[in-house]
């Protein structure tokens, strides 16, 4: 999902850790504790992610307005257009949320 310029270069890496473990401390490592939910945890190329939904609750509390909701954009938006390759939205649609 777009960052901001300023977190796209950032040196720092942000790692969230379930509650129940020790947050990371090492430098250039900011690290956070969560409870998080089963389904909150994702296994990418076999390492223990948060999802896309909570990484970007995460990100929101530490961004601007208008940045989360690029991001948001960014995850939910999908399109088919004779002119440019279709896009497929990263977080499928939720129910009860109207589509425009």
């Amino acid at each position: 999902m777009p960052l901001p310029l300023g977190m796209q270069n950032a040196s720092t890496i942000h790692l969230t850790r379930p509650v129940s473990c020790t947050a990371p401390r090492r430098v250039g490592v900011v690290g956070h504790e969560r409870a998080l939910r089963p389904d909150e945890i994702q296994l990418l190329d076999g390492i223990p992610v948060t999802s896309l939904a909570r990484t970007w609750l995460d990100l929101a509390a530490m961004l601007s307005l208008n940045d989360p909701v690029a991001a948001a954009d960014h995850l939910v938006s999908e399109h088919r257009r004779s002119f440019a390759w279709p896009r497929i939205a990263r977080v499928p649609q939720v129910p009860g949320v109207r589509r425009i």
